[in-house]
């Protein structure tokens, strides 16, 4: 059993219907370049029932126009595909749902009139998962930017919808996230050596406001994401959980998200100090359907019906295992949010990390009884180095090394 250190506290913040949260300034990035249009990216995992996530993309095209499937980044596109255009074609019949076929054995198709022309027709365009280096082989080779890639971009500026699952999300920034954990990415940071430390790379450049990661919390995916941000000079990250998306609107860059409750973790690093390989004060907040964040002022406005949530006590903050093990640091966060605990700490392969709250954080929800429903803002987390980093980082360097050899 992990040995957690806590301190409780009950806390008892005001909060109004519908308040507005401003948690620093100066502003965050401004709204995108990218004209008129709208991004859906779904972080993975999503299940044909959730009709809330497919009607954020269908309801943006209109009526007899046409969504667009891409099963570029697949590696079973034949499959993946076709289910995509059921997903979709079950919740409409007021627009089309088409299968293009540009898959990771035929990128030259992205460059080829006969694909391009449903692609520049349509009003929105949807990415399956798989690899999202697949999507950038086809749109965004080496050689320069093909047809396919500036017939999004134009559909972006008219006013069209993109969107995206799982790898279809993570190419939305640029740079993108390729591969990589958080404890290796914690301990060695970016690393060209494949699966290793954290991979980052170009993106398709849609999502102008920060970095984008999915399978988010499932995964334990905020430490690579937080050094990925460090090491990239990114102020702002988004970890877009499983069966839920973000949806911006790239004219007035309003961000929300969509598909439920729980689907964002937006990890702000505007105040972040770094020594050594340490990050101390990021502020992360987890937020669900009805919240808004204005990407221009970094203000998040809660939904209408939220209302203050003081804590509940006995809540199971200990960790049988490691925190970055699948379904840890879901289950660990939802607890610690809902709990009425100020401070905990986890020991995690070289680091302290430290989960606290202070007069900035704010806890709210639907009801005293459902933690599922919890919005948060500003949890302060502290990762802090300790004396046998150093060992487990060069233990890990010299894996890569003898692999490379």
């Amino acid at each position: 059993m992990k040995y957690l250190t806590v301190t409780c506290l009950l806390l008892s913040a005001a909060l109004s219907t519908g308040c507005k949260i401003r948690p620093y300034s100066p502003a965050g990035e401004a709204p995108s370049p990218n004209g008129k249009g709208s991004l859906v990216i779904a972080g993975g995992s999503v299940r044909p029932t959730n009709e809330g996530l497919y009607r954020a993309v269908l309801d943006k095209i209109p009526e007899g126009g046409t969504v667009v499937i891409l099963p570029t980044a697949s590696g079973v596109p034949e499959q993946s595909g076709p289910q995509a255009v059921e997903d979709f074609s079950q919740y409409t019949t007021a627009q089309n749902v088409e299968l293009v076929e540009i898959t990771h054995t035929t990128p030259e198709r992205a460059n080829e009139p006969e694909y391009i022309d449903r692609i520049a027709a349509a009003r929105g365009v949807y990415f399956t998962g798989g690899d999202q280096s697949r999507i950038l082989a086809a749109f965004r080779p080496d050689e320069g930017d093909t047809l396919g890639m500036t017939t999004l971009q134009t559909l972006l500026r008219e006013g069209g919808v993109i969107g995206g699952t799982s790898a279809g999300a993570a190419m939305m920034s640029d740079p993108m996230i390729r591969w990589g954990t958080s404890p290796e990415a914690l301990l060695i940071g970016e690393s060209d050596a494949p699966d290793r430390g954290v991979g980052i790379t170009r993106g398709m450049g849609f999502f102008p406001y920060g970095l984008v990661d999915q399978h988010f919390w499932e995964r334990g995916r905020i430490g690579r994401l937080t050094v990925a941000m460090r090491d990239r000079d990114i102020q702002w990250g988004w970890g877009i959980n499983e069966n839920r998306a973000l949806e911006a609107n790239l004219e007035t860059g309003m961000l929300r998200p969509v598909g439920g409750h729980q689907g964002i973790i937006v990890v702000d690093r505007r105040q972040v100090e770094n020594p050594g390989r340490s990050h101390r004060n990021i502020r992360i907040s987890l937020l669900g359907d009805g919240d808004e964040m204005n990407a221009e002022t970094g203000s998040i406005t809660l939904a209408g019906d939220r209302i203050p949530f003081n804590g509940l006590e006995n809540l199971d903050l200990e960790l049988d295992g490691s925190i970055w093990e699948r379904g840890r640091f879901k289950n660990f966060l939802q607890n610690f949010v809902a709990s009425n605990v100020s401070s905990i700490d986890i020991e995690e392969q070289g680091f302290l990390l430290r989960f606290s709250r202070d007069n900035m954080t704010l806890v709210a929800g639907t009801n005293h009884d459902d933690i599922a429903t919890l919005s948060a803002v500003n949890i302060r987390w502290d990762i802090i180095e300790l004396d046998d980093a150093e060992e487990k980082a060069a233990a890990i360097l010299s894996e890569i090394t003898a692999e490379n050899d």
